[in-house]
């Protein structure tokens, strides 16, 4: 297994995921959030951060963390594995609170540098708060396209993550094994 995607909402555990992840196997991790902005929260154009995934994903090993759902497809036509981080909202909204107080005004280290952590609570209650209800749809057809061609991990529960952080291995043949997967198709 040399590439590995992981996607969720905000504060699913990510990039927390995709650390320990990265220590398990030794494979590079990529972070999607210093794609989406320049110093000083300046939003990149949607072009320039597409183009950014694209190259970044060429690779020939990654854990790449993060979404953008207008990438989804390339990322899955390359990765070995899926994994979609599922938690519920409180907990999501709880973590990027905790994030927000945790990095307040400084960089946290998975973000583009110079744009400081802030308290925006626009961010967590309309945001996070919202995700199932402006994102998790678009997630659902991905997996429904994606479901019989690559193996999919669905990780719903924080023990789920803790245990698939240390020992991915194990997680990946109890969980992954049994799906049925057709030879990857190319070009979606």
């Amino acid at each position: 297994m040399k590439r590995i995607m992981i996607i969720g909402a905000s504060g699913s555990g990510k990039t927390t995921l995709a650390r320990k992840l990265g220590k398990a196997t030794d494979l590079p991790v990529i972070h999607i959030d210093p794609m989406f902005f320049y110093e000083g929260w300046v939003q990149r154009p949607r072009a320039e951060t597409e183009q950014l995934i694209r190259d970044a994903i060429q690779a020939p090993e990654w854990i790449f963390e993060g979404n953008c759902s207008s990438t989804f497809d390339e990322r899955a036509d390359l990765a070995d594995l899926i994994v979609v981080l599922e938690l519920g909202k409180y907990r999501r909204v709880m973590r990027t609170l905790w994030r927000s107080l945790r990095y307040f005004k400084r960089t946290r280290p998975d973000m583009a540098p110079g744009c400081p952590e802030r308290f925006d609570l626009g961010f967590h209650f309309g945001w996070v708060w919202g995700y199932d209800s402006h994102s998790k749809h678009k997630v659902e057809a991905f997996i429904a396209r994606w479901e019989n061609v690559k193996p999919i991990l669905r990780v719903t529960s924080v023990a789920m993550a803790r245990q698939f952080g240390r020992n991915p291995h194990r997680i990946i043949r109890q969980n992954v094994g049994r799906l049925s997967i057709e030879q990857p198709r190319t070009g979606l």
